[in-house]
């Protein structure tokens, strides 16, 4: 039932018109899309609709409304069609019945990504008009967009589910290379079968530095171990299972590795790569540097 003016109900409907006054002011405190925000709107559609005419549009909600159809026309990305809801928005806050603008905000809420918001406006506008010629039209659209928003919705979840895999992952394994490298401090010996004689070294790890210095080697012969005369160094850094550095190398006896003879010495890089299991170093031997190319196991 509608209430017209100049009629026996004329009483009546100043008091419908100064309650959605009331109600039109109480949403401008509301939080945009809360949920006293929704009922206020509701609450002041469903009191417009009852009255006969309905309520003037205030000039300051059609001043954002053609704001809003301005800011259409320049949108190219979804931050400027963000622009251009805003603007509809405080139309909407100034005339919460105008059911033009709310499909207007729908149309630039899609375009801007933001599909839930779009649902909404197209559900109100569908309370203020509801013998609008679009009706169906637009009530077939909100199913189309709710199907979209549960399905990027879905998606946004197993990323993120996925990235959260591969955050624990990453930190499994840089947690296991952790505990490897910290392995690595200690004693290591050269894995040379049956001949020559094996070299020793003492591998220091801090951090992912690490630090190998040459011992003692292991003479078949009979001799056994004995101290190393040879000074040969490598510092370097590790990242995963793979080893890179600098050696130094200084001959302080004849008959190392080539016996360069005493005070000569030797600068270059090398690398290596440790095992998954950790238990080997594999150097990549460079020609003609001193750190071996036989396998390195702990002694």
């Amino acid at each position: 039932m509608k209430i017209l003016l100049m009629t026996k109900e004329g009483p009546r409907l100043f008091l419908f018109v100064a309650l959605v006054g009331l109600l039109v002011s109480a949403l401008q405190s509301a939080s945009e899309g809360s949920e006293q925000d929704q009922r206020l709107r509701e609450t002041i559609i469903k009191l417009v609709l009852k009255l006969d005419p309905a309520p003037a549009i205030p000039e300051e909600a059609r001043r954002f409304a053609v704001r809003g159809k301005a800011a259409i026309g320049d949108a190219n990305s979804e931050s400027e069609y963000a622009e251009a809801a805003s603007e509809f928005k405080r139309a909407l806050r100034a005339a919460p019945w105008w059911a033009e603008t709310y499909y207007n905000l729908a149309v630039v809420q899609e375009k801007a990504g933001q599909l839930n918001e779009a649902i909404r406006s197209l559900k109100l506008y569908l309370l203020v008009a509801p013998e609008a010629k679009d009706f169906e039209r637009v009530k077939d659209h909100i199913y189309e967009l709710e199907f979209r928003q549960e399905k990027a919705q879905k998606d946004a979840t197993a990323r993120q589910k996925a990235a959260e895999e591969a955050r624990r992952r990453a930190e499994r394994e840089r947690q296991q290379q952790a505990a490897i490298v910290q392995r690595l401090t200690g004693d290591w010996v050269a894995e040379m079968g049956s001949g020559g004689n094996r070299p020793k070294w003492r591998i220091i790890i801090s951090g992912n530095q690490i630090e190998m210095v040459l011992t003692a080697f292991d003479f078949r012969d009979g001799r056994g171990w004995r101290a190393a005369q040879s000074v040969i160094e490598f510092s370097g850094t590790v990242d995963g299972h793979n080893i890179a550095g600098m050696y130094k190398w200084e001959n302080t006896s004849d008959g190392y590795w080539g016996g360069k003879g005493t005070g000569s010495s030797r600068r270059g890089s090398s690398s290596a790569a440790i095992s998954s299991d950790g238990t080997k170093i594999q150097f990549h031997r460079p020609d003609p540097g001193p750190m071996t190319d036989w396998p390195l196991v702990r002694q």
